[in-house]
């Protein structure tokens, strides 16, 4: 089958949007997705972590899933099926 590779970032929702309708227009409603894009701070206790390498991670880990499901999930519901791995 017909396969593409794009790099994006996924805190962006404007970029994810788009993305996500080119997707959608060229191979349709995904039958699986997945959300895997994913940061980890260094290992440290908490009161020593860095405050914007945790918001960082908290951009890219939760928002970027929110960002992703929200551009692919309406048009996997609306056909009936399709799985989601966060």
């Amino acid at each position: 089958g017909e396969s593409s590779f794009d790099v994006l970032d996924v805190t962006e929702p404007k970029k994810v949007e788009l993305w996500a309708e080119r997707v959608l227009t060229r191979h349709g409603a995904p039958d699986l997705l997945i959300n895997n894009a994913g940061l980890l701070t260094p290992p440290a206790p908490l009161w020593k972590q860095n405050a914007a390498d945790v918001a960082r991670l908290f951009q890219v880990n939760l928002l970027g899933v929110v960002h992703v499901t929200q551009g692919f999930v309406p048009a996997m519901i609306e056909r009936g099926r399709g799985v989601v791995v966060n």
